[in-house]
């Protein structure tokens, strides 16, 4: 975000909002105006949300089956033992680490202190192997075979020693390409040896501290082209946060020496373009006219153009270089910004030119080939009137789809297109397919499109496990571990990595349902949610952890409060119910007040404000934070879609994408089309996913006619005038 002297801040408009764009007008600390008092009417206390029966019978089950495991207490001196064991650990002391080990007595806590040693990297490749052969059903495998492979590259062996871990297989990571290499070049096979290090320099992570020995082991054998790769990749991305941009710089910043001196100030100029260096302009101007061929310095030259508002040149900058994977180091950052210039070119209503931009963006992952063809779809069918190239999309993200939210949205588009085409069969069976998916928004509409006239949405627990599935987790190792981590009062990294194990070892839904129900009774209800979710993903009902009541607490609301599941489908979706929430721009608690926003709040309802409450006491959280979303509704009638929008990215870029792309509440305008115009990804998911989150949070309090999604997103229809400044302040379009 670019403030300038010229930006005032609206009062009413300070959000909460978006830590990635909005939150950081908080910080800078801009005087604001004051606002009167707010006169309200005593409000009945809103109380906590309760299960329903069959929940509540469920869980007295799982509390009788799973007690033995609960009830396990270990033994103080082994609890004790274990710490000293974990502190040698952070000191790399394998010395102490190994006293501290013989003094534990219970083999599951002597194996939990051997994982964690491990997974720090302590240890040497034969440890690593046996243990991974030993116990398959412990967790974290692919941190486990990081650092073996590691250490294979630090602590070496024989060749024949390295090669015989890798009979069948290349090794997973780019230290296990860098041991892999030295074994083969140790036996004399330097072309193979130099493949080997060529691939693990510019596809792969090579950590810092292992770096240095690479290059000593293998710079002779690496190109100027090898390390022109890897700084492409390394810089090809637009990368909002300097936090999360310093590890790349300096990664980057150690490969400038190393490219031919024609490169060095291109590399320099490029790298201050991704580090968004004040002077990154004046050096890209600096440049001698480029190398035709060099399609990362044409990336950033893109990249300020747009920025600068220049769409269509830059724009005709991306479409002259093909999508070629040999030729551009980083497709999936290409798509990127193919994709904001598409937005740009929708704005500037060229909708031909944001089609050309997106229709091919070569190969891509999957998530970013998901977002191109539904892009690619989705203009050519709405802007383009072009049915048939939309289908064809469409069904490419079908085939991409690997998820619930993208095959509903893949699945409810091809009805869309065949409704348009006079196909009702085909639109009936793709609107079946994606109402298969009932806790996502497109397979919500899809219900609704099937029966125009459906309110209703079916909740129930899952299933519940047999005897011998509740037997296999009481004599689970990694779960003993886990009750004993938690009772150890272990790093919750530790107890969330051991429940993430449980979960992935769980192949039914029962199974999935007693790990859910694990993460809750040990006392964390977001882990649990986030099994459930993978779970839910995976066709498997969820639903009640997935979408749980239990973290949400009672509160004395400051004004009419908006309706539960409003509330607890924008706390699922901010932060999961966890209480201790601080964002990196400083937003706190359940449902991520700003402090601010909070000290607005307390003096427009005259009271006492406490910015400490805001983590430890969930229910002031709950008070403030409700108090300015219904403001915040208000402000647009009452529209969800707006209302979300703006409490997301800020009130400011709602107003501003109304005058861009039309009121959503204008019977002219089609909601769903302008939800997709919107151009922050992460807004344009909040909105969608937190509707979706109240249509199941309705069903989940057994709620009449829970599902009114077509009714939620047409909310204020007919009111269309754009809210106003308030006070007199000017408005913040910043958000």
């Amino acid at each position: 975000m670019h403030l300038t002297p010229n930006h005032t801040i609206l009062i009413r408009s300070l959000p909460r909002a978006l830590p990635k764009f909005a939150a950081a007008v908080a910080i800078l600390g801009f005087a604001l105006a004051s606002a009167p008092a707010r006169a309200e009417s005593a409000q009945k206390p809103v109380p906590a949300p309760q299960l329903l029966p069959a929940e509540k019978d469920q869980l007295r089950k799982f509390d009788a089956a799973l007690a033995p495991l609960l009830s396990i207490s270990p033994d103080s001196a082994d609890v004790e033992a274990l710490r000293q064991a974990i502190a040698a650990v952070r000191a790399n002391d394998i010395g102490r680490f190994m006293e501290a080990k013989e003094k534990i007595n219970d083999p599951v806590v002597r194996k939990l202190a051997d994982w964690i040693r491990l997974r720090a990297g302590l240890g040497e490749p034969p440890e690593f192997q046996k243990f991974l052969k030993d116990n398959p059903a412990w967790p974290d495998r692919p941190t486990l075979t990081q650092r073996f492979e590691e250490a294979l590259f630090t602590h070496g062996g024989t060749a024949k020693t390295i090669k015989s871990y890798f009979p069948n297989t290349l090794p997973e990571t780019g230290a296990g390409y860098a041991a892999l290499a030295s074994a083969n070049l140790a036996d004399g096979k330097t072309e193979e040896a130099r493949k080997l290090a060529a691939q693990a320099w510019r596809e792969m992570s090579i950590p810092p501290s292992l770096e240095n020995g690479f290059l000593d082991r293998f710079g002779s054998l690496l190109s100027p082209a090898d390390h022109k790769w890897r700084f492409d990749r390394l810089v090809t991305d637009d990368v909002r946060y300097a936090g999360n941009r310093a590890d790349r710089v300096a990664l980057a910043h150690r490969l400038i020496p190393l490219l031919p001196e024609s490169e060095r100030k291109r590399a320099t100029a490029r790298l201050a373009v991704f580090n968004r260096a004040s002077n990154a302009q004046a050096l890209m101007n600096a440049l001698p006219p480029g190398s035709r061929d060099d399609t990362g310095l044409a990336f950033h030259k893109a990249q300020l153009l747009r920025k600068a508002g220049k769409t269509e040149e830059a724009a005709a900058i991306i479409l002259a270089i093909p999508p070629n994977p040999d030729k551009i180091a980083a497709l999936d950052e290409w798509w990127a910004e193919r994709r904001e210039l598409a937005y740009g070119a929708l704005k500037l209503g060229n909708a031909k030119l944001a089609y050309d931009l997106v229709k091919d963006a070569g190969p891509l992952s999957v998530n970013p080939r998901k977002d191109q063809t539904f892009l690619a779809g989705w203009i050519a069918f709405r802007y383009l009137n072009k049915a048939d190239v939309a289908q064809r999309h469409f069904k490419d993200m079908a085939t991409a789809a690997d998820g619930p939210l993208s095959r509903a949205k893949a699945a409810y588009w091809l009805g869309r297109v065949a409704d348009a085409r006079g196909d009702k069969p085909e639109a009936l069976k793709q609107y079946r397919a994606a109402a298969k998916n009932p806790d996502t928004f497109h397979g919500l509409l899809s219900m609704q499109m099937l029966e125009p006239n459906r309110s209703s949405l079916e909740m129930s627990p899952p299933a519940y496990p047999a005897a011998d599935q509740i037997q296999k987790l009481l004599s689970s190792d990694a779960a003993r571990a886990l009750v004993i981590a938690r009772k150890a009062n272990l790093q919750r990294e530790i107890t969330r990595t051991l429940l993430a194990g449980l979960r992935n070892s769980a192949n039914t839904e029962a199974e999935v349902a007693m790990v859910a129900y694990l993460a809750d009774a040990l006392g964390d209800p977001q882990m649990s949610l986030r099994i459930s979710k993978v779970a839910i993903g995976k066709g498997q009902n969820l639903l009640t952890y997935g979408y749980p009541l239990k973290p949400f607490p009672g509160y004395a609301p400051l004004r009419a409060p908006p309706e539960l599941p409003l509330l607890l489908g924008i706390a699922r979706q901010e932060t999961e119910f966890d209480p201790q929430t601080v964002s990196g721009a400083g937003a706190k608690g359940l449902l991520q007040v700003m402090t601010p926003t909070a000290h607005h709040v307390c003096r427009d309802y005259k009271i006492k404000c406490s910015i400490p409450r805001l983590l430890s006491d969930p229910p002031y959280n709950v008070m403030i934070a409700s108090a300015y979303i219904a403001d915040r509704m208000d402000d647009f009638g009452g529209s969800y879609v707006l209302g979300l929008a703006g409490y997301n990215a800020g009130p400011g870029r709602a107003r501003q994408w109304i005058r861009e792309n039309g009121d959503p509440r204008d019977p002219n305008v089609d909601t769903i089309d302008w939800i997709e115009r919107i151009p922050i990804t992460e807004t344009r998911e909040y909105v969608t996913k937190v509707l979706a989150n109240i249509q199941i949070y309705r069903a989940r309090l057994g709620m009449k006619n829970p599902l009114r999604l077509k009714q939620d997103l047409l909310r204020d229809r007919g009111d269309t005038k754009v809210p106003g400044d308030t006070q007199g302040v000017a408005e913040n379009n910043d958000g």
